[in-house]
């Protein structure tokens, strides 16, 4: 609930293409451009394409890079937490928190993602944060569902951390959703 009302916009949408600009006050940034599939909150604000900013990228000799920046490919079809900077540009809300990649684990379940690798950190509790993975189809309907009610929902949209298709590890335990 606290990223839906940080978020200025929800979307669930396909990367086209990005490239590195560098822009006054911000230095090098990446620009994806995305065609917008489905817009959960702010549809006024996104329309039916989006460029979303992120900070950091290349060019030509120099190099920026910005750890927790999340980088989209090509094809990749995602669901974007986004915020709107006060220029009018939009960025993912809390860098990776705000970026969510469709996979498939194993079992043939839909699921929403983020990059593992890119989450590190503590939870409320002081334990260490381990990342959840989102049924897809529950998880959009809990965020549909949230930004309609604008109140209490079932969070229930969590499931086992079972391999991704392209993934070898072993089976891990399940993982218990907090709510959003």
């Amino acid at each position: 609930a606290a990223m839906v009302a940080r978020s200025n916009a929800i979307a669930v949408a396909q990367a086209i293409n990005s490239y590195s600009v560098d822009t006054p006050g911000r230095g090098i940034e990446t620009i994806t451009h995305f065609t917008v599939e489905e817009a959960i909150k702010g549809g006024a604000i996104i329309g039916s394409e989006i460029e979303v900013h992120e900070p950091g990228g290349h060019l030509e000799n120099r190099f920026k890079v910005v750890f927790g920046a999340p980088r989209f490919v090509a094809g990749d079809r995602v669901l974007l937490f986004l915020y709107q900077r006060s220029d009018g540009s939009l960025t993912t809300t809390d860098l990776a928190l705000g970026h969510f990649r469709f996979a498939t684990d194993i079992n043939g379940h839909h699921l929403v993602v983020r990059s593992e690798a890119d989450i590190t950190g503590w939870d409320i509790d002081g334990t260490a944060h381990v990342e959840k993975r989102r049924d897809a189809k529950h998880f959009l309907d809990f965020l549909r569902s949230a930004i309609k009610s604008l109140g209490s929902v079932s969070a229930d949209h969590c499931v086992a951390t079972d391999p991704r298709v392209s993934q070898t590890s072993s089976r891990r335990t399940p993982a218990k959703c907090a709510p959003h």
